[in-house]
């Protein structure tokens, strides 16, 4: 595309391409999160990293607490940005940062 056809679209216009070229990209964002550290955290499978991989296999074998069911790291972190503070967030940071990140 040359330089003067770009600067001729509209905000709303640049909006559209984006969607409809990169709707998968759009749908991995909706569902990450990175950590203090800049550690992402994705909820969709395809976009975890070597490191979330990593933690969940380790959730997996670890032991859950009476009473606890056994969850992922995506569903720790969704339970945390939802307001519930009872659910450990361990590995994923060891001090009170918590996850930032897009919620659409």
């Amino acid at each position: 595309m040359h330089r003067r056809a770009a600067s001729r679209l509209t905000e709303e216009q640049l909006l559209q391409m984006y969607r409809s070229q990169f709707a998968v990209l759009r749908k991995y964002e909706g569902v990450t999160v990175f950590d203090s550290n800049g550690r992402q955290i994705s909820g969709d499978y395809h976009a975890h990293g070597f490191i979330q991989v990593q933690w969940e296999a380790d959730l997996k074998t670890s032991p859950a607490k009476r009473g606890e069911k056994p969850m992922g790291m995506w569903d720790r972190v969704k339970a945390h940005l939802a307001g519930e503070t009872s659910i450990g967030l361990a590995p994923l940071f060891h001090r009170s940062a918590p996850p930032t990140g897009r919620q659409q």
